[in-house]
């Protein structure tokens, strides 16, 4: 059973929270937050007639991940000659980096960002401190930046930066997925690398456990997640 899903790696949270003080603005729904949202620096050029997205979670610090994945799977070049050979549909595909704040008040580090951003043009940079706890705000930062700078898109894909994406394969899916992978017509030694997983939607609730690193405390959500789906 296939799902369509525009939005392939999502989590997207409509309960209330008590408490968003790592996000400086305490006692608004999560829902609310998301209108406060702000950016140091957008990566909104080249935002007409995308046929995909491509959000990267990033950190500060991960400059080598960002570099290997413009050096492989993000290159510019591939991702153009990609959108035209396998997905036909006379639009791109842009990929973006969303990295936040650095943790401390690394001056060399933010000159860096400020510089690869000057470079590269592909930095997408929320204004809040980037660490494990604001995680949720990264991923709603994402959503929110696709939405109201980068709206005119058929599809987007969340992914990290140690992450391998395979676009052509995805492309592939999303064309035909119901004949998917046969539609690539792969033979018996080059079959494995055909290989998508795709299609499920998560029922889930909250961690409680308070000797877990997904631990979310009763303050933050107090209620399930809506249904997301992941690839």
């Amino acid at each position: 059973m296939t799902y369509e899903l525009n939005l392939l790696l999502c989590l997207f949270f409509v309960c209330r929270a008590n408490r968003a003080q790592d996000y400086g603005l305490s006692g608004m729904a999560i829902n609310d937050i998301y209108s406060y949202l702000t950016f140091q620096v957008k990566a909104d050029k080249d935002c007409e007639k995308n046929y995909l997205l491509i959000l990267v979670k990033s950190a500060p610090q991960y400059f080598e991940k960002r570099e290997a994945i413009r050096a492989t799977w993000g290159d510019i070049n591939y991702l153009s000659n990609v959108s035209q050979t396998v997905g036909n549909t006379g639009k791109s595909i842009k990929l973006v980096f969303f990295v936040g704040s650095s943790s401390t008040e690394d001056l060399e580090q933010e000159s860096a960002l400020e510089r690869e951003f000057a470079q590269y043009g592909d930095l997408s940079r929320p204004e809040f401190i980037d660490n494990y706890d604001n995680n949720t705000f990264k991923i709603m930062s994402t959503m929110f930046w696709a939405m109201e700078y980068c709206p005119d898109f058929e599809f987007a894909i969340f992914v990290d930066d140690d992450m391998f994406l395979n676009v052509n394969n995805l492309l592939h899916f999303l064309r035909s997925p119901e004949t998917y992978p046969e539609v690539l017509k792969p033979n018996t030694a080059t079959s494995s690398i055909h290989t998508l997983y795709a299609g499920k939607v998560i029922h889930t609730s909250p961690v409680r456990n308070k000797l877990g690193m997904y631990l979310t405390v009763d303050t933050k959500l107090s209620c399930n997640y809506n249904l997301y789906g992941i690839i």
